[in-house]
């Protein structure tokens, strides 16, 4: 053990006694712990000084704690979102017509360009009916993003109005609630239209205050939405909603038939 491995060990260790004691050399932890760090990252830095001594170097290090923590990332993500989507890709996208090749060759587009489009906070809006794999297509896009760095929230219609609702319930920081959506780089609005009847009044104004920060900060939404076209969405959303969502946005109208299979009764 060297000298600079010695100190540190010593500081660590009188760190570690009760505090009612008195340590045998009293150290000011801010001080001692620095310099030890600092001389030693200066050593760890120098490649030939870590391989005589069969340990890696910081920067390796540091680019296995990075790939940890990106998977920690995803492991987290889809563990709250569930794993119905974990495997989706624009590769096994199943594509039976023209449209959906046009579809995922804009989608394709918008990936190979993702860290640029999320920096400029361009939003991606899906429209069409159920079924047409919207949700699928978005998925695709989490772990490359998540890959670069960026953090990445997912939340349905019904999930954000039963937040909003608990927390005027159970007397919630209804602040805290919309911070949680409008702070990620990305947020995945996945058919925020309630699935009967139409935004309250109330949902509208909370919707409006999430879009319309987001839309000043550049934030991107990647928004589903269960719709027949435009002009449909505007009139579910609200105009001032759907002409924040769509401004330099890149919008795919998904209108073909559903990919889930109909049930076949046991006979």
């Amino acid at each position: 053990m060297n000298e600079d491995e010695r100190k540190f060990h010593e500081t660590v260790k009188n760190l570690r006694q009760d505090k009612d004691s008195t340590p045998k050399n009293p150290v000011t932890p801010s001080d001692s712990l620095k310099a030890v760090h600092d001389r030693l990252r200066t050593r760890w830095e120098d490649p030939k000084w870590c391989a005589e001594r069969g340990i890696q170097s910081a920067e390796h290090s540091e680019e296995e704690y990075r790939h940890y923590e990106i998977q920690r990332r995803k492991d987290v993500f889809w563990n709250l979102r569930g794993k119905r989507y974990r495997n989706c890709t624009l590769e096994n996208f199943k594509t039976m017509s023209e449209e959906q090749v046009k579809v995922q060759l804009v989608m394709r587009k918008y990936l190979a360009d993702l860290k640029e489009r999320i920096l400029r906070g361009t939003n991606l809006i899906l429209i069409g009916p159920t079924g047409t794999g919207k949700d699928h297509l978005i998925a695709s896009l989490v772990d490359p993003a998540i890959d670069a760095g960026f953090t990445v929230w997912w939340t349905s219609g019904a999930q954000l109005w039963s937040r909003m609702r608990d927390s005027i319930r159970e007397d919630f920081d209804e602040r805290k609630v919309i911070q949680s959506y409008t702070k990620p780089a990305v947020l995945i609005l996945s058919d925020p239209v309630p699935i009967v009847g139409t935004l309250t009044s109330y949902q509208q104004a909370k919707l409006y205050e999430i879009v319309d920060t987001r839309y000043n900060h550049r934030r991107a939404i990647w928004l589903t939405i269960n719709c027949e076209n435009s002009q449909d969405a505007s009139a579910k959303l609200g105009v001032p909603i759907v002409d924040r969502l769509r401004d330099g946005a890149v919008s795919l109208a998904c209108n073909w038939e559903s990919h889930r299979k109909t049930f076949t009764p046991i006979t």
